[in-house]
């Protein structure tokens, strides 16, 4: 999956900002990021990112604006519509009978490991420099943000976790109680992402203890949610095969992912969802891979230990995907979800661009 520079860009000279060097921090000695990376030419307008690639920031503008557009899609008489398909309601009892609907939301190590160094906004992040945070924190304002409208339902939430616990673990707990057809349950999601700083030799040395913490929590909050929880969703690298990861790289001397000498012959995060699979007694959970070729890589494999496994899988790679988009379709899923829709529906739901609908695609979601 290809992270993507130009909505960036195109956004900074439209919208000029600048963010204050403070909130995203360093371990626990309050340096901003921005003072860690190299300067390498003068911040554009003054322009001072708090997160490599500023996702913290485009991520909110860029989720609010897809929401809007499946807003646009379904007025209030069609939301409810939705919400009370009879077609869709039996499967939605599996998650609702116990009046709660276990969300995870696992990102990845997302690291730009591309051989260069990250460069953006006048500084140079390094080599396989990362930008999950950012988007952790981009999700956590949108869905804490209000209700523009009734139907909406990622909007209102509560965070329940400490600010000393979200940095401690990179986790936190959203709550929300809400209706899926008919019965009110409360909708509790878990937001995990992977990276100890966007810094790659940062995390490989001095933060190693704090990165072998937050990819342990990551790693719970998604392999453990595959026994546990009713939807569990990653958006992440799919590894050219090797997997789910909540890892820093493993590069070649070029720094580029070891996708052959190391990936496709460990596949490190396959073998471990395989297994949790296998162990599961959880055969209705609903897993969402957002990860290039996922259904290349994984569709079988996942079809082998359940003809009945409910997914949904991206169907394009680098060049089809960027980041944003994966993002954004992720989200998209949920919404849907919450809002009753299974099967087709889902689908048309969920995807607005004809590039999404050509990208994206669930299996036995009904």
């Amino acid at each position: 999956m290809k992270i993507s520079n130009v909505l960036v860009v195109v956004a900074l000279f439209l919208t000029p900002f600048v963010v204050p060097s403070t909130g995203f921090t360093l371990e626990d000695d309050g340096t901003p990021y921005a003072d860690i990376a190299r300067r390498i030419a003068p911040a554009p307008g003054g322009f001072i990112p708090k997160q490599n690639n500023a996702y913290d920031h485009w991520g909110v503008e860029t989720i609010n604006k897809y929401l809007k557009d499946m807003d646009r899609k379904s007025d209030a008489s069609g939301a409810r519509e939705l919400n009370s398909n009879q077609q869709c309601s039996s499967m939605h009892e599996l998650y609702t009978n116990d009046r709660v609907i276990d969300i995870r939301y696992a990102l990845g190590y997302f690291d730009d490991a591309r051989g260069i160094p990250n460069q953006y906004a006048g500084l140079d992040w390094g080599v396989a420099a990362s930008t999950d945070e950012g988007i952790w924190d981009a999700i956590r304002e949108v869905m804490t943000g209000p209700c523009p409208r009734g139907e909406r339902r990622l909007c209102g939430f509560t965070e329940i976790t400490s600010a000393s616990d979200r940095a401690y673990r990179a986790e936190t707990v959203l709550v929300r109680q809400m209706d899926v057809h008919g019965r009110s349950v409360e909708v509790r999601m878990t937001l995990t992402y992977s990276s100890a700083s966007p810094f790659y030799k940062r995390n490989k040395g001095e933060l190693r203890t704090k990165q072998e913490r937050f990819t342990r929590t990551s790693e719970e909050n998604y392999f453990g949610g595959i026994r546990k929880a009713d939807w569990v969703f990653y958006m992440g690298h799919a590894r050219n095969g090797g997997g789910p990861d909540f890892n820093p790289p493993r590069l070649t001397s070029a720094d580029k992912p070891d996708y052959y000498g190391y990936y496709r012959k460990a596949f490190p995060g396959l073998n471990r969802m395989m297994s949790e699979l296998k162990a599961s007694s959880n055969k209705d959970v609903l897993m969402g891979i957002f990860a290039c070729d996922a259904k290349l890589h994984f569709h079988r494999r996942l079809i082998s230990q359940n003809k009945n496994q409910k997914m949904i899988l991206t169907l394009g790679g680098e060049g089809m995907l960027h980041y944003m988009d994966t993002l954004m379709v992720s989200l998209g899923y949920i919404e849907g979800l919450l809002r009753g829709t299974c099967g087709t529906q889902l689908d048309d739901f969920a995807r607005v661009t004809p590039r999404e609908k050509a990208a994206y695609l669930q299996y036995n979601v009904k």
